[in-house]
Protein backbone atom coordinates (compact mmCIF):
# COMPACT_ATOMS: atom_id res chain seq x y z
CA UNK A 1 0.00 0.00 0.00
CA UNK A 2 1.41 3.42 -0.89
CA UNK A 3 2.51 5.14 2.31
CA UNK A 4 2.94 8.79 3.22
CA UNK A 5 6.08 9.42 1.09
CA UNK A 6 4.69 7.75 -2.06
CA UNK A 7 1.30 9.42 -1.69
CA UNK A 8 2.84 12.85 -1.32
CA UNK A 9 5.06 12.36 -4.39
CA UNK A 10 2.07 11.21 -6.45
CA UNK A 11 -0.01 14.15 -5.22
CA UNK A 12 2.71 16.66 -6.08
CA UNK A 13 2.76 15.33 -9.63
CA UNK A 14 -1.03 15.42 -9.93
CA UNK A 15 -1.16 18.95 -8.54
CA UNK A 16 1.52 20.11 -10.97
CA UNK A 17 -0.63 19.07 -13.92
CA UNK A 18 -4.09 19.98 -12.64
CA UNK A 19 -3.82 22.94 -10.24
CA UNK A 20 -5.68 25.98 -11.62
CA UNK A 21 -6.81 23.85 -14.53
CA UNK A 22 -10.29 22.56 -15.37
CA UNK A 23 -11.82 19.13 -14.91
CA UNK A 24 -13.69 18.79 -18.20
CA UNK A 25 -14.94 15.24 -17.91
CA UNK A 26 -14.68 11.79 -16.38
CA UNK A 27 -14.05 8.69 -18.44
CA UNK A 28 -15.71 5.65 -16.89
CA UNK A 29 -13.90 2.42 -17.72
CA UNK A 30 -14.74 0.03 -14.89
CA UNK A 31 -18.29 -0.39 -13.49
CA UNK A 32 -16.92 -0.15 -9.96
CA UNK A 33 -15.60 3.33 -10.75
CA UNK A 34 -18.69 4.46 -12.65
CA UNK A 35 -21.93 6.13 -11.47
CA UNK A 36 -23.65 3.66 -9.16
CA UNK A 37 -20.44 1.68 -8.63
CA UNK A 38 -19.00 0.72 -5.27
CA UNK A 39 -15.83 2.83 -5.50
CA UNK A 40 -17.34 6.11 -6.78
CA UNK A 41 -19.73 7.46 -4.17
CA UNK A 42 -21.88 10.24 -2.74
CA UNK A 43 -22.39 13.45 -4.79
CA UNK A 44 -20.86 12.25 -8.07
CA UNK A 45 -24.09 12.98 -10.01
CA UNK A 46 -23.95 16.64 -8.98
CA UNK A 47 -20.29 16.84 -10.04
CA UNK A 48 -20.98 15.26 -13.42
CA UNK A 49 -23.84 17.72 -14.00
CA UNK A 50 -21.61 20.68 -13.02
CA UNK A 51 -18.71 19.82 -15.36
CA UNK A 52 -16.53 21.54 -16.39
CA UNK A 53 -15.29 22.78 -13.00
CA UNK A 54 -12.10 24.52 -11.96
CA UNK A 55 -9.46 22.54 -10.06
CA UNK A 56 -7.94 24.51 -7.20
CA UNK A 57 -5.42 21.83 -6.31
CA UNK A 58 -4.65 18.30 -5.20
CA UNK A 59 -3.52 17.86 -1.58
CA UNK A 60 -2.82 15.07 0.89
CA UNK A 61 -2.72 14.46 4.61
CA UNK A 62 -0.80 11.30 5.34
CA UNK A 63 -2.21 8.68 2.96
CA UNK A 64 -5.47 10.59 2.43
CA UNK A 65 -5.75 12.52 -0.87
CA UNK A 66 -8.26 15.24 -1.69
CA UNK A 67 -9.01 17.14 -4.90
CA UNK A 68 -10.29 20.68 -4.26
CA UNK A 69 -12.64 21.75 -7.03
CA UNK A 70 -14.94 24.70 -7.56
CA UNK A 71 -17.97 23.71 -5.49
CA UNK A 72 -16.75 20.19 -4.67
CA UNK A 73 -14.11 18.17 -2.86
CA UNK A 74 -13.17 14.63 -3.90
CA UNK A 75 -11.89 12.39 -1.09
CA UNK A 76 -9.54 9.84 -2.61
CA UNK A 77 -7.64 6.84 -1.29
CA UNK A 78 -5.29 4.62 -3.30
CA UNK A 79 -6.14 1.40 -1.47
CA UNK A 80 -3.52 -1.34 -1.64
CA UNK A 81 -1.83 -0.41 -4.92
CA UNK A 82 -3.80 2.26 -6.75
CA UNK A 83 -1.81 4.87 -8.66
CA UNK A 84 -2.06 7.37 -11.52
CA UNK A 85 -0.56 7.47 -15.00
CA UNK A 86 -0.02 10.27 -17.47
CA UNK A 87 -0.04 7.73 -20.30
CA UNK A 88 -2.72 5.13 -20.91
CA UNK A 89 -1.84 2.05 -18.82
CA UNK A 90 -1.67 -1.33 -20.50
CA UNK A 91 -3.99 -2.88 -17.90
CA UNK A 92 -6.00 -2.20 -14.72
CA UNK A 93 -7.21 1.19 -16.00
CA UNK A 94 -10.32 2.15 -13.98
CA UNK A 95 -11.08 5.86 -14.42
CA UNK A 96 -9.92 8.83 -16.49
CA UNK A 97 -9.82 12.51 -15.54
CA UNK A 98 -10.01 14.72 -18.64
CA UNK A 99 -8.25 17.95 -17.73
CA UNK A 100 -7.48 21.26 -19.35
CA UNK A 101 -4.25 22.44 -17.78
CA UNK A 102 -3.67 26.02 -16.69
CA UNK A 103 -1.73 26.62 -19.91
CA UNK A 104 -4.75 25.63 -21.99
CA UNK A 105 -3.45 22.22 -23.08
CA UNK A 106 -5.66 19.15 -22.72
CA UNK A 107 -4.42 16.19 -20.71
CA UNK A 108 -5.72 12.87 -19.46
CA UNK A 109 -4.86 11.40 -16.07
CA UNK A 110 -5.49 7.67 -15.76
CA UNK A 111 -6.30 5.97 -12.47
CA UNK A 112 -4.90 2.43 -12.32
CA UNK A 113 -5.77 -0.10 -9.63
CA UNK A 114 -5.32 -3.87 -9.93
CA UNK A 115 -7.22 -4.71 -6.73
CA UNK A 116 -9.83 -1.95 -6.93
CA UNK A 117 -9.57 -1.01 -3.25
CA UNK A 118 -9.04 2.69 -4.04
CA UNK A 119 -12.03 5.00 -3.55
CA UNK A 120 -13.42 8.34 -4.75
CA UNK A 121 -16.00 10.09 -2.55
CA UNK A 122 -17.45 13.30 -4.00
CA UNK A 123 -18.91 15.94 -1.67
CA UNK A 124 -20.59 19.18 -2.68
CA UNK A 125 -20.08 22.48 -0.87
CA UNK A 126 -20.77 23.67 1.77
CA UNK A 127 -20.93 20.18 3.31
CA UNK A 128 -17.66 19.26 1.58
CA UNK A 129 -15.61 21.76 3.59
CA UNK A 130 -17.15 20.61 6.87
CA UNK A 131 -16.34 16.98 6.05
CA UNK A 132 -12.80 17.88 4.96
CA UNK A 133 -12.09 19.85 8.14
CA UNK A 134 -13.39 17.00 10.29
CA UNK A 135 -11.39 14.44 8.31
CA UNK A 136 -8.09 16.28 8.78
CA UNK A 137 -8.56 17.56 12.33
CA UNK A 138 -10.59 14.78 13.94
CA UNK A 139 -10.30 11.55 11.96
CA UNK A 140 -6.57 11.76 11.20
CA UNK A 141 -3.59 12.47 13.40
CA UNK A 142 -0.79 14.92 12.56
CA UNK A 143 0.84 14.33 9.17
CA UNK A 144 4.36 13.17 10.06
CA UNK A 145 5.72 14.28 6.70
CA UNK A 146 3.87 17.45 5.90
CA UNK A 147 3.39 19.26 9.20
CA UNK A 148 5.75 21.07 11.58
CA UNK A 149 7.06 19.07 14.53
CA UNK A 150 4.42 18.85 17.23
CA UNK A 151 5.11 19.52 20.91
CA UNK A 152 6.55 16.70 23.02
CA UNK A 153 3.54 16.92 25.32
CA UNK A 154 1.16 16.17 22.45
CA UNK A 155 3.33 13.32 21.17
CA UNK A 156 3.30 11.69 24.60
CA UNK A 157 -0.43 12.27 25.06
CA UNK A 158 -1.15 10.56 21.75
CA UNK A 159 0.96 7.56 22.72
CA UNK A 160 -0.20 7.33 26.34
CA UNK A 161 -3.86 7.32 25.29
CA UNK A 162 -3.14 3.82 23.96
CA UNK A 163 -1.04 2.46 26.83
CA UNK A 164 -2.06 -1.17 26.37
CA UNK A 165 -1.65 -1.28 22.59
CA UNK A 166 1.39 -2.68 20.84
CA UNK A 167 3.74 -0.39 18.92
CA UNK A 168 2.63 -1.74 15.50
CA UNK A 169 -1.00 -0.99 16.38
CA UNK A 170 -0.18 2.58 17.35
CA UNK A 171 2.16 3.29 14.43
CA UNK A 172 -0.37 1.97 11.91
CA UNK A 173 -3.32 3.86 13.41
CA UNK A 174 -3.79 6.90 11.17
CA UNK A 175 -5.86 8.62 13.85
CA UNK A 176 -2.75 8.85 16.04
CA UNK A 177 -0.11 9.78 13.45
CA UNK A 178 -0.82 9.91 9.72
CA UNK A 179 1.42 8.54 7.00
CA UNK A 180 2.98 5.34 8.37
CA UNK A 181 2.31 2.04 6.63
CA UNK A 182 3.77 -1.43 6.71
CA UNK A 183 7.31 -0.87 5.44
CA UNK A 184 7.84 2.26 7.52
CA UNK A 185 6.51 0.50 10.62
CA UNK A 186 9.05 -2.28 10.20
CA UNK A 187 12.00 0.02 9.52
CA UNK A 188 11.14 2.39 12.38
CA UNK A 189 10.92 -0.42 14.94
CA UNK A 190 14.17 -1.91 13.64
CA UNK A 191 15.96 1.43 13.90
CA UNK A 192 14.74 1.78 17.50
CA UNK A 193 15.77 -1.84 18.26
CA UNK A 194 12.27 -2.57 19.57
CA UNK A 195 10.38 -5.84 19.25
CA UNK A 196 7.01 -5.48 17.52
CA UNK A 197 5.49 -7.12 20.61
CA UNK A 198 6.41 -4.13 22.77
CA UNK A 199 3.50 -2.29 24.39
CA UNK A 200 3.31 1.49 24.72
CA UNK A 201 3.20 1.29 28.53
CA UNK A 202 6.53 -0.54 28.55
CA UNK A 203 8.40 2.50 27.18
CA UNK A 204 9.53 5.60 29.05
CA UNK A 205 8.64 9.08 27.88
CA UNK A 206 12.13 9.52 26.45
CA UNK A 207 11.85 6.25 24.53
CA UNK A 208 8.49 7.27 23.06
CA UNK A 209 9.84 10.65 22.00
CA UNK A 210 12.81 8.89 20.39
CA UNK A 211 10.42 6.56 18.55
CA UNK A 212 8.50 9.56 17.24
CA UNK A 213 11.74 11.26 16.16
CA UNK A 214 12.86 8.14 14.28
CA UNK A 215 9.43 7.86 12.64
CA UNK A 216 9.71 11.42 11.33
CA UNK A 217 13.27 10.76 10.13
CA UNK A 218 12.32 7.62 8.20
CA UNK A 219 9.26 9.08 6.52
CA UNK A 220 11.31 12.10 5.41
CA UNK A 221 14.21 9.89 4.23
CA UNK A 222 11.84 7.80 2.13
CA UNK A 223 10.23 10.92 0.65
CA UNK A 224 13.63 12.41 -0.20
CA UNK A 225 14.45 9.16 -2.03
CA UNK A 226 11.23 9.63 -4.05
CA UNK A 227 9.50 6.85 -2.14
CA UNK A 228 10.31 3.23 -1.51
CA UNK A 229 11.71 1.19 -4.37
CA UNK A 230 8.78 -1.21 -4.55
CA UNK A 231 7.44 -2.15 -7.95
CA UNK A 232 3.83 -1.10 -7.22
CA UNK A 233 4.84 2.44 -6.29
CA UNK A 234 5.33 4.04 -9.68
CA UNK A 235 4.95 7.76 -10.22
CA UNK A 236 2.38 9.16 -12.70
CA UNK A 237 5.19 9.85 -15.19
CA UNK A 238 6.28 6.20 -15.00
CA UNK A 239 9.41 6.76 -12.88
CA UNK A 240 10.16 4.92 -9.63
CA UNK A 241 12.05 5.77 -6.47
CA UNK A 242 15.81 5.82 -6.19
CA UNK A 243 17.84 3.31 -4.21
CA UNK A 244 18.77 5.80 -1.49
CA UNK A 245 16.17 4.49 0.97
CA UNK A 246 17.03 0.84 1.47
CA UNK A 247 15.16 -1.64 3.62
CA UNK A 248 17.02 -3.29 6.46
CA UNK A 249 14.29 -5.75 7.47
CA UNK A 250 11.11 -5.13 5.47
CA UNK A 251 10.68 -7.90 2.89
CA UNK A 252 14.27 -9.00 3.50
CA UNK A 253 15.41 -12.59 4.06
CA UNK A 254 18.29 -11.45 6.26
CA UNK A 255 18.69 -8.45 8.53
CA UNK A 256 20.97 -5.92 6.88
CA UNK A 257 22.39 -4.92 10.26
CA UNK A 258 23.44 -8.28 11.74
CA UNK A 259 22.99 -10.79 8.93
CA UNK A 260 20.64 -13.08 10.85
CA UNK A 261 17.42 -14.36 9.30
CA UNK A 262 14.44 -12.03 9.62
CA UNK A 263 11.04 -13.03 10.92
CA UNK A 264 7.82 -12.36 8.99
CA UNK A 265 5.05 -12.48 11.54
CA UNK A 266 1.43 -11.37 11.79
CA UNK A 267 1.41 -8.93 14.69
CA UNK A 268 -1.33 -7.26 16.75
CA UNK A 269 -2.02 -4.70 14.00
CA UNK A 270 -3.26 -7.64 11.89
CA UNK A 271 -0.55 -7.07 9.32
CA UNK A 272 2.66 -8.93 8.54
CA UNK A 273 5.67 -7.40 10.27
CA UNK A 274 9.27 -8.11 9.27
CA UNK A 275 11.70 -7.93 12.19
CA UNK A 276 14.96 -9.27 13.58
CA UNK A 277 14.88 -10.91 17.02
CA UNK A 278 18.64 -10.45 17.30
CA UNK A 279 18.53 -6.67 16.90
CA UNK A 280 15.06 -5.98 18.25
CA UNK A 281 14.30 -6.78 21.87
CA UNK A 282 11.49 -6.30 24.36
CA UNK A 283 12.12 -3.55 26.95
CA UNK A 284 13.72 -4.75 30.18
CA UNK A 285 10.52 -4.05 32.12
CA UNK A 286 8.60 -6.43 29.85
CA UNK A 287 11.25 -9.15 30.14
CA UNK A 288 11.24 -8.90 33.93
CA UNK A 289 7.45 -9.08 34.01
CA UNK A 290 7.48 -12.23 31.91
CA UNK A 291 10.13 -13.84 34.14
CA UNK A 292 7.84 -13.37 37.15
CA UNK A 293 5.29 -15.63 35.49
CA UNK A 294 7.61 -18.63 35.87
Amino acid sequence: MPEGPEVRRIVERLDKHSSNGVLKGLGFVDPRYSPGGTQLRDDYDALISALPVKIHGVRCHGKFIYWELDGFVIFHTLGMNGTWRERHPSKNHRLTFNIEKSNGKDMKLYYKDSRCFGTFKVFQQPVAQEKLTRKITKDLGPDLLNQPKIADEEVLARFRKHQHKSLPEVLMNQKIFAGIGNYLKAEILHECKLSPHTLVRELSDDELLHLHHIARWHIKASYDARGATIRDYVMPDGSIGTTQYKFKVYSQRKCKSCGDATIRQNTADKRATWWCDTCQKLPESSVMAQMKLF
